[in-house]
């Protein structure tokens, strides 16, 4: 099956860790924006149609539940499709990996990503 390019908004506020999610993204056929904060999230979600967004939770000005609310809401009030919207956390937390698939995340990634975590991802957004 081929592998069709994707755009992927990626929301990550450390530097280190967005460019290396950078680099393993681009290992395959893709165009990654990036986004520093919840609320330049919302923003770049709401005007640019995106195939996925990995979306860290521990962000500044609104963590990465929130930030998945409000875009939700906005492309829903639009009419426009949602894209899938990953978690990325560095700890395993129950209760906040439930308060992630009750907000409609799809699905959450913990980091340190390897290789074959973003292959399986591409994967399956075709």
């Amino acid at each position: 099956m081929a592998v069709s390019f994707k755009t992927i908004l990626l929301v990550e506020d450390e530097l280190e860790v967005r460019l290396n999610l950078d680099l393993l993204l681009h290992l395959h056929p893709c165009h990654v924006d990036f986004a520093h904060d919840g609320l330049s999230a919302i923003s770049k979600a709401c005007l640019k149609r995106y195939d996925c967004i990995l979306m860290d939770l521990s962000l500044p000005t609104l963590n990465g539940v929130e930030s998945c609310k409000v875009i939700k809401k906005v492309l829903k009030s639009k009419s426009l499709p949602i894209p899938p919207i990953i978690a990325l956390s560095e700890f395993p937390n129950l209760p906040l990996m439930d308060e992630c698939l009750d907000v409609g995340m799809t699905s959450i990634l913990f980091k340190p990503l390897q290789p074959q975590h973003i292959q399986r991802l591409f994967l399956r957004l075709n």
